[in-house]
């Protein structure tokens, strides 16, 4: 349970950075042209904008990892599990949409 929490402790780590840098990178897309700006967010958000953030972290915030590590997490699995947790909440946000037309 408590490397449960740790993963989504780091999920909402990235998470704060991802979404602005999405949302910003879609609106000079879309041109705040609403459709392509619900197209090109999901694979802004879930592609660019997860290699941005951990790229981010990589950078500026590498010590980071040593928490993780010291309670047993290796930096490739959560890596891994981040990107498990990104298009598990992008297939959830995108469910939302389609019911909502």
């Amino acid at each position: 349970m408590q490397g449960l929490k740790l993963y989504t402790l780091f999920f909402q780590s990235t998470l704060k950075i991802n979404l602005p840098l999405s949302l910003l990178g879609c609106l000079i897309i879309a041109g705040f042209d609403w459709m392509l700006f619900y197209k090109s967010f999901f694979y802004m958000f879930g592609g660019i904008g997860i290699v941005a953030s951990l790229l981010f972290k990589e950078v500026f915030e590498k010590a980071d990892y040593f928490y993780y590590y010291n309670a047993g997490i290796p930096k490739r699995r959560l890596i891994v599990v981040l990107f498990l947790y990104y298009w598990l909440f992008l297939l959830l946000l995108k469910l939302c949409v389609i019911c909502l037309r």
